[in-house]
């Protein structure tokens, strides 16, 4: 079921969908929530985003229903072909939500991670303090975690959009995702996608505050090149 306008209709199959999407009358596939109503979904799963939903309808009764889109495949193509000559990725739903990664460290390995592999990787972790908008060294970062810290070996091992959702901030999948063995990245994160109002007071991270991460794939199930 879908609202667009005031219009609103059932399918009862995959195909009917699509000839509505050729009509303009329904979303295109391969599109993400990223907001309801004007409330971000960025740092919440899909079930999170059906709560809000639910409540929106709730608390407006018989009021447009206002969803935010993006692409879902957009952001992962630019990531599959980062190189040298391009090192940079972003996606940018307004100012506040724009997440970049960019490729410091170029591998010819031909293992790549994707969702639900193994990956085993090292890292460090900074925040950017209020006013602090230079995630480079030097520019006034804060460290607040490393991969050594939570390990002796000095590398993490995790299964690839798989683990349990709050484990790490959601940006975190995306900025190991399409990495080569022997890559390494730097991702930096609005507060939105990082810890956002709560901040993460284990570590010592305020709230509202931008996070970078520079980060090595190790491995990829076990594959070390």
């Amino acid at each position: 079921q879908y609202i667009m306008g005031t219009t609103k209709s059932f399918v009862s199959s995959y195909e009917e969908y699509l000839e509505l999407v050729k009509g303009k009358l329904a979303p295109p596939p391969n599109l993400l929530v990223v907001a309801v109503n004007g409330r971000s979904t960025e740092r919440t799963n899909a079930q999170g985003v059906r709560q809000m939903i639910s409540e929106s309808i709730a608390s407006n009764p018989g009021q447009p229903l206002e969803l935010t889109f993006r692409s879902s495949t957009g952001f992962e193509d630019k990531l599959s072909s980062l190189s040298s000559s391009s090192p940079e990725a972003s996606t940018k739903v307004n100012p506040e939500q724009t997440l970049s990664i960019t490729l410091t460290k170029e591998s010819s390995s031909t293992t790549v991670a994707g969702d639900g592999d193994l990956v085993e990787i090292s890292y460090k972790a900074f925040y950017l303090p209020a006013g602090v908008t230079d995630p480079g060294k030097g520019g006034g970062r804060v460290p607040f975690d490393a991969s050594n810290i939570r390990n002796d070996d000095s590398t993490i091992q995790f299964v690839l959009s798989k683990q349990p959702f709050g484990q790490f901030p959601p940006a975190f999948n995306l900025g190991v995702k399409n990495m080569k063995v022997g890559e390494e990245r730097v991702v930096v994160v609005p507060p939105v996608l990082g810890y956002g109002e709560e901040g993460f007071k284990r570590m010592a991270v305020p709230p509202n505050v931008g996070l970078v991460y520079e980060i090595r794939l190790v491995a990829v199930n076990a594959l070390y090149r």
